[in-house]
């Protein structure tokens, strides 16, 4: 945009290449739905790869860490419902979730789930 107003004001650059800069920043702000189509449809391309990825995960270890991280978040969403009624039971609570609980559901959570992230580039790699 800078350099679109930059180059109004100056002389070096002439008027079909101001044009020519407008038409494309516009064009990279609209989405056509032909664009849309195409974006889905890497997203669902990169989902499969996802899948295909984890397939080799048994799926007792899958649901065990569920279980595990869901009974984490419930911990944590108790947490924050005892802050915010005031209970003097959630210093304890936190002291436990951050000094006993947090290092193993970190560990689960980047085992088996990251793992086939960043396996299949959804991460910013490939």
């Amino acid at each position: 945009m800078f350099k679109l107003i930059r180059g109004i004001f100056s002389n070096t650059v002439d008027a079909e290449t101001m044009v020519n800069k407008g038409i494309d920043m516009l064009d990279d702000a609209i989405f056509t739905k032909q664009e849309k189509v195409v974006e889905r449809r890497k997203l669902l391309d990169k989902y499969i790869e996802l899948i295909l990825n984890s397939k080799h995960m048994s799926v007792a270890r899958r649901v065990i860490a569920f279980i595990f991280v869901i009974q984490y978040m419930v911990l944590i969403n108790i947490c924050v419902i005892g802050m915010i009624l005031g209970a003097s039971w959630v210093t304890e609570l936190k002291t436990a979730l951050i000094d006993w609980i947090k290092q193993p559901v970190n560990i689960i959570v980047g085992f088996y789930f990251f793992q086939a992230i960043v396996k299949t580039g959804v991460a910013g790699r490939k």
